[in-house]
């Protein structure tokens, strides 16, 4: 073997060893975030009202609440994110290992979804830190299965995924800011997107100024959930989202309606948990589903 065939398989042997530990990386931050404890998963567009015919950039944030962390784009942990318009359904973009995740541009003007499908990953939570998580998302009806099995005390072993949606704006530069109340078509706003568990928006957030009442419907497999904590969580509550947190539990129809108290950014996140299918080696399987979006601030 001569030197250059030498050298060519080292640097070759180099490059695969470092996408190996880029992965490993990427992989341990995803990990990592799943932490001892129940987090939040969304999507953070760089602005929600967008420049049309421009690329723009999303970040993923994952955390206890605002203002998160973001995570690097891994092409193993994406099923799907997209930019959803009028005209159909584009792949958003992005490098491996990119912060942001994800870039894209705005071709069709007026709203848009960004959405976002996590695959499946494993925890187990010893079992105290388990039912914490479970009253803290609403899920007692997990703790009083496990009570009724004699499996209180064991520890909670979950597979889960996310589902995120981010509600957006594309037009012309100048043609709008976030304290104009542009209406969204209730056709495309309640557009089920086919995300697991999803949740739909029955009130137009940019019509609202400075807050106001704010309904939205939760679907688990495009049928309506009844009973789940929904949670409403506003931008500026970052270090405080304990006292800035609105709740409130779906009715027969999945719908909950919530006060939003302000303008601004608002992040409504919901969990659901069913036993865990057979191929899975757990107990439990959860959803987690966010929606973020701008309410225009009072003038």
């Amino acid at each position: 073997m001569t030197n250059k065939t030498h050298r060519t398989a080292g640097i070759w042997f180099g490059l695969r060893l470092r996408r190996i530990a880029w992965r490993l990386t990427v992989a341990m931050c995803w990990l990592a975030s799943s932490g001892a404890q129940a987090h939040e998963f969304w999507l953070m567009p760089q602005s929600f009202t967008v420049p049309l015919a421009q690329s723009f950039q999303l970040e993923l944030r994952v955390g206890a609440g605002w203002p998160g962390e973001t995570l690097g784009r891994n092409p193993d942990y994406i099923e799907r994110f997209g930019l959803l318009d009028a005209n159909g359904e584009r792949r958003i973009g992005g490098q491996p290992g990119g912060d942001p995740a994800g870039e894209v541009t705005a071709k069709t003007a007026g709203a848009a979804w960004a959405v976002f499908r996590s695959k499946h990953s494993a925890i187990t939570l010893e079992a105290p830190k388990f039912e914490s998580y479970l009253r803290d998302e609403g899920l007692e009806n997990i703790i009083e299965a496990r009570r009724l099995s004699g499996t209180s005390d064991a520890p909670g072993r979950e597979v889960y995924s996310r589902c995120a949606k981010s509600l957006l704006r594309a037009s012309r530069p100048a043609a709008t800011t976030a304290t104009t109340a542009v209406k969204t078509p209730a056709a495309f706003l309640q557009r089920r997107t086919g995300l697991t568990l999803e949740l739909i928006p029955q009130t137009d957030p940019q019509q609202l100024r400075g807050g106001g009442t704010f309904t939205v419907q939760l679907l688990y497999l495009n049928q309506p959930l009844r009973g789940a904590l929904v949670k409403a969580l506003p931008q500026t509550a970052a270090g405080d989202a304990q006292a800035a947190q609105i709740t409130g539990r779906t009715d027969s129809q999945g719908r909950v309606t919530l006060p939003l108290s302000q303008g601004g950014v608002w992040l409504i996140n919901a969990v659901h948990m069913v036993p865990a299918p057979p191929q899975y080696k757990a107990e439990w399987e959860s959803v987690w589903s966010s929606l973020t979006f701008e309410v225009a601030r009072a003038q």
